[in-house]
């Protein structure tokens, strides 16, 4: 597994994953890299509220333009973890 991710490494990936735990976008600024690691398993975008609420009996979700314009928080899994300290 660690193998197989190795092999799909674009230059700098690893350096960056090393670089630091919690790694932060807003408005999907150079957001490729961060996504393209928790395509691999290394990252996990926190979401740290609902983007629905509830009002009276109708659910509403928030516009996905607003959405998109937030700050994304993405920090290392634990895989992601392993593999810095395999590589290290």
């Amino acid at each position: 597994m660690f193998a197989e991710t190795l092999d799909r490494f674009l230059p700098g990936d690893y350096e960056m994953l090393r670089e630091k735990e919690t790694f932060q976008t807003l408005r999907g600024r150079d957001a490729e890299v961060l996504l393209r690691l928790t395509g691999l398993g290394l990252l996990i975008e926190d979401i740290h509220r609902q983007q629905w609420d509830v009002v009276d009996t109708t659910l509403i979700f928030d516009d996905p333009d607003e959405i998109e314009k937030e700050e994304r928080v993405y920090r290392r899994t634990e895989f992601g973890n392993r593999m810095v300290s395999i590589l290290g």
